[in-house]
């Protein structure tokens, strides 16, 4: 790999990394989702796991990802 190419690599990495922090936000900002209780591998609520799965591709215990839907639902209506 030459410079030229390590550069653009990594310039393009950084961007994409802030649409993906871009893209969490609108999720996730404005909601107290610490307090949903969810049963994610490495997570016990429905903030961390949304974190995990949009980070590490952690699935719900059930491994489907609907399963985010119906809890986020309920605590954007709430």
């Amino acid at each position: 790999m030459t410079k030229k190419e390590f550069f653009a690599k990594l310039k393009n990495a950084r961007s994409r990394m802030k649409l993906v922090q871009r893209l969490e936000s609108e999720l996730l900002d404005g909601l107290d989702l610490e307090d949903v209780p969810f049963c994610g591998t490495n997570s016990t609520n429905l903030q961390n796991a949304i974190s995990c799965y949009i980070h590490y591709g952690e699935l719900p215990l059930s491994g489907k990802l609907e399963d985010f839907w119906e809890p986020y639902k309920k605590a954007v209506e709430d």
